[in-house]
């Protein structure tokens, strides 16, 4: 797991509020560019976030931006536990 670039976004451990929670997704609004969700945007008491592929790879350490877009779970399985056992 240790080479895995999904390491940071595997251990991390952030607390989940479900009030919280419950609020971001009645607030939140997706914003669409032709019929593909890129961005997230939500405010929760005042505070407004936008959420996107680029702050997720910020945030997580992946440094994928080059990279796809979409994981077919069977590829990305076989790619994490190919260097699991390595």
């Amino acid at each position: 797991m240790s080479a895995s670039k999904y390491k940071t976004l595997l251990i991390v451990d952030a607390p989940i509020y479900l009030k919280t929670q419950r609020e971001f997704w009645k607030n939140c609004t997706l914003k669409y560019q032709g019929k593909t969700a890129i961005a997230i945007s939500y405010s929760i008491k005042g505070v407004k976030v936008k959420i996107t592929p680029q702050t997720l790879s910020e945030v997580f350490e992946l440094n994928d931006l080059q990279g796809k877009t979409s994981f077919p779970k069977l590829e990305y399985q076989t790619d994490f536990f190919r260097k699991r056992i390595c």
